[in-house]
């Protein structure tokens, strides 16, 4: 386009120069020169505008780069936080396993996590979004790295909902469990009350007998611990022995009397609860112990994908 305008001034200086004719000079002045002119400007606004709109698409595709860049480096950062999160939720639930493995007749408590992190992935995230910048990352991969983005939302999906159920499960095996307890202590104190009946009874009937339970709450006494809310104190110095003194006092009598018949069904009861108490707990906690293998592998299989791709 520049040479055919060289071109069109050459020929004006010739036209000038030689002057062969007026009505060449006038052609060419009039006509083919703005003609040139019109040609180069139309050229040159096209071949602006061509640069102008190459310049435009490369500053928006650059600017979608940088976007996709910033949500793979949030999106990598707070996957990061989730696995944080999720191994220190795993090593309070082993933590409560622990103690009721060593203690299962209270009720321990669950340390929890905040599951914001978590919530916010699984619930309110445009993961499309973010799986378009993971795929610009490693552009090659192609289908691998949907599989991969697609494994690390559904194993951060399960350990949302796996940890989002847990307080609401401890909140009603801690009901149940206050509920028994308080259950025990009813067969305790009417097996209290009835035994002092009974010492009453056959303190001069059979001072044998009489004796025996005295023995029983001596034992009680002299063994009382501080904390008076120990149910396997009670369970064990209380409960246990009189049972077995009514059972023994069943074999060598044929005519039992009624209050010691009552006894031996309260302190049955009261046994049985406090068996419940402790095999309920142990159950959560076995519960938990299952669970644990799909999260240790869960979060093994998870870390091991950030760790390669982020």
């Amino acid at each position: 386009m520049i040479k055919y305008f060289c071109i069109l001034l050459q020929l004006r200086n010739n036209v000038l120069s030689n002057n062969e004719s007026n009505d060449c000079y006038y052609f060419a002045k009039d006509f083919i020169l703005p003609i040139g002119i019109a040609i180069l400007a139309a050229w040159m606004a096209y071949y602006i505008f061509v640069e102008e709109t190459k310049r435009d698409r490369e500053k928006e595709e650059k600017k979608k780069l940088e976007e996709r860049s910033n949500k793979l480096l949030y999106f990598s950062t707070i996957i990061k936080k989730c696995i944080e999160l999720s191994i220190q939720q795993k090593k309070n639930i082993e933590n409560y396993i622990k103690r009721v493995d060593e203690n299962s007749v209270e009720f321990h408590m669950m340390n929890f996590v905040p599951l914001n992190d978590l919530k916010r992935i699984c619930t309110k995230m445009n993961l499309e979004e973010y799986l378009q910048a993971y795929i610009d990352k490693i552009p090659d991969s192609g289908k691998k790295s949907v599989e991969e983005f697609n494994k690390i939302i559904s194993s951060l999906d399960f350990l949302y909902e796996f940890f989002k159920k847990i307080p609401k499960q401890m909140e009603k095996s801690q009901l149940h469990d206050y509920n028994r307890k308080l259950s025990f202590t009813d067969y305790y104190n009417k097996s209290w009350n009835l035994t002092g009946e009974i010492m009453l009874q056959i303190q001069k009937e059979d001072g044998n007998l009489f004796n025996k339970f005295q023995r029983i709450l001596g034992v009680l006494k002299e063994k009382m611990p501080k904390d008076n809310y120990d149910l396997e104190f009670h369970y064990q110095y209380f409960l246990a022995p009189l049972n077995e003194l009514c059972a023994d006092y069943f074999i060598h009598t044929t005519s039992p009397e009624q209050k010691i018949i009552e006894l031996t069904i309260l302190t049955r009861d009261g046994m049985e609860v406090y068996e419940q108490i402790k095999s309920q707990n142990s159950l959560i906690a076995n519960d938990f112990r299952y669970e644990m293998e799909q999260i240790e592998t869960t979060l093994e299989e998870l870390i091991k994908i950030v760790v390669q791709t982020l």
